[in-house]
């Protein structure tokens, strides 16, 4: 294990018909210090004056700081995966989806890196092809809390939408057809919140998670919409 690295892959040959239990292990540090605006132009007196026995470095408090490491995955599709995307900075995703509409585009602090900051006025959308079966999930960071449109993926024969409703505290999965399946939650501003979308031959499902938190669901037996074409994020 080297110190400072930003990436480490640890293989190892497992039987699928035993259990295997993993640990990552990080060692990490924390210092605070007191903020100090004395510059030089204002420490005038000599090295061996009394005013300069001051201290150089006061110690901060810890009490209100907390560390949570977490672990990135790749920057690459694994097996089965079709699309991808970071938007730590660009639009750009993996899987060559064509960016088909950028307007209003601006970037801000998001799961791991920089996200989308989506407002009224942005546009941002990619061709893709997806199918009518399909599982997907991604994170979604509130500014503040209000009734919206999250994600959106239209297809030729139908559409799938999820949102959040403020006034009911429900995140939905809505299609073409008003058919709802929804997931009573309550968020608030700056929250990181994981969505997940799954829907079967038979069954759509959605599912709502915020960081260290449990995952909370919900289903309905409703048939896929058929192919999926367009992506969009507003």
């Amino acid at each position: 294990m080297d110190s400072g690295a930003v990436s480490a892959e640890y293989m190892f040959e497992v039987d699928l018909i035993s259990m295997t239990r993993a640990q990552n292990t990080l060692q990490n540090s924390l210092g605070a210090s007191q903020d100090d605006r004395t510059t030089w132009l204002e420490v005038s007196y000599p090295w061996s004056s009394e005013a300069a026995g001051r201290q150089w470095s006061y110690d901060g408090s810890l009490a209100n700081v907390d560390a949570r490491l977490q672990i990135a995955r790749e920057d690459a599709l694994q097996d089965g995966e079709l699309y991808g995307w970071r938007l730590n900075g660009s639009l750009t995703g993996f899987g060559n989806p064509t960016t088909n509409q950028s307007a209003g585009i601006s970037f801000d602090g998001g799961r791991y890196g920089d996200g989308l900051m989506i407002k009224d006025t942005t546009r941002a959308a990619w061709s893709v092809t997806i199918p009518a079966a399909f599982h997907t999930s991604f994170w979604f960071i509130p500014s503040h809390v209000t009734t919206c449109v999250i994600w959106r993926a239209i297809g030729p024969d139908g559409l799938l939408l999820v949102g959040y409703d403020s006034g009911t505290g429900m995140f939905f999965l809505e299609d073409h057809l008003s058919r709802q399946v929804t997931v009573s939650f309550s968020i608030a501003a700056e929250d990181p919140i994981c969505l997940g979308v799954c829907q079967t031959t038979s069954e759509r499902r959605l599912f709502v998670s915020r960081l260290g938190g449990d995952v909370e669901s919900g289903s309905a037996a409703l048939a896929p919409v058929g192919q999926l074409t367009s992506l969009q994020l507003y």
